[in-house]
């Protein structure tokens, strides 16, 4: 507990002392449930310590703001003062700086630096026990818990790109229906409602179990198992977040009633993507990894791309960033590639993605052979705990261009386009779109499907018949030729 010395002298007492011990024992409670016994911390040292702090009177009111490095000053005092407790060699140093008034401009309620954390909020509150749990999370190397959200504000302007008019246009889903990622996204780097690290104006809840996986080690690949070491089938997946508490008192140790068993908590996988660079101004590809989760009581299953939790629900506007409805619910489904295969997440700087001309993105099948689907069956419990079931397929999609699946490229798959042209396939799923000469998937079969597969066959080095390709070629290839013209035509429009 840090106090100034420009300050009356007001040392800590029993009750001080009191409220800090319960919002520890708060503390050891919430990691001890997080990690099912694995991480317990003590602080057994509460030290009453002085630190410099000069009186400055603002809008008639005398505040206490700290001098120069305050962190090393109370550690020379504590070295001075109380040499027992050997301060350079704690796991953590915590400092309670709520005697203290906050810096000139300050904008932070906690923060962490290496294995300091400090909090200017009084703990005893409901919101310094939440700032408290939350930088000590970060002590044990966790990162905040981030959301894409599609905003469409001042400082974010959403885009989504039009396969059949070839161009990018501003998101509005109510004329291209719901959108789980869009190129201008906003990285809300607190916009997990549900999770200690994210939007903390929810307290208490648990880390994500990417969190758990990947940087506090509290579940196993057994525990969160990788897609592609399953088979297609129905998996059901625990609740992570229902361990309950429990106190030694002869070890003076927090664990739980029972930790994690040998059962599935999430799943996880890595597919490629690509990204914008605003610098390269092309996209670029990269690996990301997508984990699925389900939390007790909620409604349906939770995705994450890296840290970043996905809205999947089309109900929810993205627009309430304490939305508790961002669930995949019961009976709903989604295919791997309706959540950002192709993406640009904005940093809200004004960025607006057009200004960087962008190129078109690639379509998910030149650089995905593969993906899958993911079905919501239903909710359930047992005497393990409550859970989620969902069936996940994998789409295989025929090799582009190879309509009759024969391994080759020739006019007998060119013909086949030919009985596909103007096809409406806004009823098929995707792999049957891409099978019936929809290979931009737009719904349907035009005379953008025709350049496409004149470009496979180019790259193919086989020659493209375009006589067999569709029932008027010569009307057509006027109309390829200025559809065409029109792509770069519109990029330099944008570029302008």
């Amino acid at each position: 507990m840090a106090r100034g010395t420009s300050q009356p002298d007001v040392p800590l007492n029993s009750r001080r002392v009191a409220e800090i011990r319960a919002s520890i024992e708060d503390t050891r409670q919430y990691y001890a449930a997080n990690s099912g016994g694995e991480f317990d911390l003590t602080f057994p040292y509460i030290l009453d310590v002085v630190i410099p702090t000069e009186a400055v009177v603002e809008n008639g009111n005398t505040l206490h703001r700290r001098v120069g490095d305050a962190w090393e000053e109370a550690r020379r005092y504590v070295r001075a003062n109380y040499p027992e407790a050997n301060v350079d060699s704690a796991y953590v140093q915590y400092f309670d700086v709520s005697g203290t008034s906050p810096d000139a401009g300050q904008g932070w309620s906690g923060i962490s630096f290496g294995n300091n954390v400090a909090n200017q909020e009084n703990v005893s509150s409901a919101w310094g026990q939440t700032v408290s749990d939350h930088e000590l999370g970060h002590r044990i190397g966790v990162p905040h818990a981030s959301a894409l959200r599609s905003l469409n504000e001042d400082n974010y302007t959403p885009y989504v790109w039009d396969v059949q008019d070839r161009r990018y246009e501003v998101y509005n889903p109510e004329e291209h229906g719901f959108h789980v990622t869009t190129y201008g996204i906003n990285q809300d780097a607190y916009g997990n409602p549900f999770d200690i690290m994210g939007n903390i104006n929810v307290n208490g809840g648990h880390l994500t179990v990417h969190e758990k996986l990947t940087n506090s080690h509290w579940l196993n690949s057994n525990q969160v198992r990788d897609l592609e070491s399953l088979r297609p089938a129905t998996y059901r997946i625990y609740a992570h977040d229902e361990l309950e508490p429990v106190y030694d008192s002869a070890e003076d140790v927090w664990g739980v009633e029972q930790t994690y068993g040998n059962r599935l908590y999430g799943l996880t996988y890595q597919r490629p993507a690509q990204r914008f660079d605003p610098d390269s101004r092309q996209f670029e590809l990269y690996d990301q990894t997508i984990t699925l989760e389900y939390r007790s009581g909620r409604d349906g299953l939770q995705f994450y791309l890296d840290d970043f939790i996905l809205d999947v629900d089309p109900e929810d506007d993205g627009y309430n960033r304490n939305s508790l409805e961002r669930e995949l619910e019961v009976g709903q489904s989604i295919e791997d590639i309706d959540f950002g295969t192709s993406v640009y997440f904005a940093d809200g700087d004004m960025d607006d993605f057009l200004s960087y001309d962008p190129p078109a993105p690639d379509l998910p099948w030149q650089f995905l052979s593969q993906w899958y689907d993911f079905e919501v069956q239903g909710l359930g419990s047992d005497s393990a705990g409550s859970y989620v079931e969902v069936a996940f397929s994998i789409v295989d999609l025929i090799s582009p261009g190879d309509f009759n699946q024969d391994g080759r490229l020739n006019n007998s798959d060119v013909n086949l386009f030919r009985g596909f042209w103007n096809g409406d396939t806004s009823a098929y799923s995707t792999a049957d779109k891409f099978a019936h000469g929809d290979m931009d998937f737009s719904g349907v079969v035009d005379i953008h499907d025709l350049w496409l597969l004149s470009e496979v066959f180019a790259e193919s080095g086989v020659a493209f018949n375009f006589a067999l390709a569709v029932p008027e070629p010569s009307t057509v290839a006027m109309l390829f030729v200025a559809a065409s013209c029109g792509l770069v035509l519109v990029r330099r429009l944008s570029a302008a």
